[in-house]
């Protein structure tokens, strides 16, 4: 197996597992209304980046930069929810 593919498969899972966190902290947070659990998710997937990894910072596209910039913008702000 060639690392390209390797790389391709992996960012299968990465989405998977983005997708899943998101939904577990939507749940969370809407259901059970446990911020600090839906904090954690959250904070999780992002460790799990749905894009294309190999490409750098400065070179992803706008979109993906806005993307990542609100989810961490949203985490940041439930963050500041359960401090005051």
């Amino acid at each position: 197996m060639e690392i390209s593919n390797v790389f391709k498969t992996s960012n299968r899972y990465n989405r998977i597992a983005y997708v899943a966190l998101i939904i577990a902290g939507i749940l969370h947070l809407i259901l059970k209304h446990n911020l600090s659990d839906a904090i954690t998710y959250f904070l999780i997937a992002l460790c799990f980046d749905p894009f294309d990894q190999e490409i750098r910072w400065e070179s992803r596209s706008f979109y993906q930069k806005l993307w990542l910039g609100v989810h961490i913008t949203l985490v940041l702000t439930l963050a500041l929810c359960i401090i005051f």
